[in-house]
């Protein structure tokens, strides 16, 4: 079959697209198409631009789909996500697709992933994650799917430290675009990453949280959870090991977040990193409820229990004065204040007590308290 990009690797530094865009020199290059730093002639800054196969150029039915993908797109206006500022095509070489993007100077997870092959450490992984959670739950709101999160889509701001997500589903829909013009078949994705209902071809934001606990996954232990063998079946039916020297309480999150079910994962990227947050808040040795869930348990045939698990870490014994000091005003005579000491410790729920938390520990409305 002919090679579906053959124009790609034709444009040299120097080259100008639609008179505004002056290619410098390639800082990346896939099977989605090339990515060139470019001068912006006509604004006089710098951008990134990804010239997409020309196969897709050529195909209007297929231009039109990534155009469409790309105009869903501008909306995703985050902090944390490479912005995409328009979908072009130059008539004067014939037709070629190209994105123009925020140009982030810095470096890929995968690229420090590359320089520390045994992981990256906790308290360096952990402003990222949370950066990249925000933005993932946000194109969520929006009804927007990545589809293909890994660490080659993170970039970290060499001048800052931040992370931005990169190639919000725009390489996807080209790849499902490339599959349809070319008869060529590829997935919504790269297989290490994906869920086991992304690789039936299912699309879901539930995908995206499997991704992000797998990239999570391989930033704090140096790979994924399946790196041999058949990938695509461990997925599906084997559950992965707990990610060598992690603390419990993240690695259980992690776990989670690469449940076979959907069902089974958090809701959220955000709900993901509040289980992962209690390795480093809660107190040594604590151990308490984790944040709300619900699991039923048969303990005997016929007789089915359900457990709420709500976040609320231990607080040590100890004292306080309860009461009201003397000296306030309209103090009542029985609240004479006096020290109270307590001899065993308690769980303290971390938030005021939500209607969803009652209504699953009561089984009441508690309007009606």
């Amino acid at each position: 079959m002919q090679d579906p990009q053959p124009t790609i690797l034709s444009l040299d530094v120097g080259d100008v697209l639609l008179g505004r865009y002056r290619l410098e020199r390639i800082i990346g290059l896939g099977g989605m198409g090339a990515v060139w730093l470019a001068a912006d002639i006509t604004l006089d800054h710098t951008v990134a631009i990804k010239v997409l196969p020309a196969v897709l150029s050529r195909d209007k039915r297929a231009a039109a789909r990534l155009k469409e993908e790309a105009r869903r797109n501008l909306a995703l206006t985050h902090p944390h996500i490479v912005r995409l500022h328009t979908f072009e095509q130059d008539p004067a070489r014939a037709d070629a697709a190209f994105l123009v993007m925020q140009y982030i100077e810095g470096h890929t997870l995968n690229d420090l992933l590359a320089d520390h092959p045994g992981g990256l450490p906790l308290e360096e992984v952990e402003p990222w994650a949370e950066q990249i959670a925000a933005a993932i739950d946000f194109a969520h709101a929006k009804g927007i799917l990545h589809r293909d999160i890994k660490p080659g889509n993170i970039i970290i701001e060499a001048s800052t430290g931040l992370a931005y997500l990169m190639d919000f589903g725009i390489a996807c829909e080209a790849r499902d675009t490339m599959t349809r013009v070319t008869g060529q078949q590829d997935s919504s994705g790269t297989l290490p990453y994906m869920s086991p209902q992304q690789l039936m071809g299912r699309n879901h934001s539930s995908n995206d949280i499997y991704s992000f606990a797998a990239t999570l996954y391989e930033a704090l232990c140096g790979e994924p959870p399946f790196t041999t063998g058949d990938i695509a079946y461990q997925i599906r039916e084997v559950a992965p090991e707990p990610p060598a020297g992690v603390v419990s309480e993240l690695s259980a999150a992690l776990l989670a977040g690469l449940a076979k079910q959907v069902e089974d994962r958090p809701s959220s990227c955000h709900a993901l990193l509040s289980g992962a947050a209690r390795s480093t808040v809660a107190p040594p040795g604590a151990a308490g409820p984790a944040h709300l869930a619900r699991k039923q348990v048969e303990f005997a045939p016929g007789v089915v229990a359900e457990f709420v698990y709500i976040d609320a870490p231990t607080v040590a014994p100890d004292g306080f004065l309860m009461g009201s000091p003397a000296s306030e005003e309209d103090r009542h005579d029985i609240e004479v204040q006096h020290r109270v000491k307590l001899t065993r410790g308690y769980w303290m729920q971390t938030t005021e007590v939500t209607q969803d938390q009652w209504t699953a520990v009561m089984g009441s409305n508690p309007s009606r308290f």
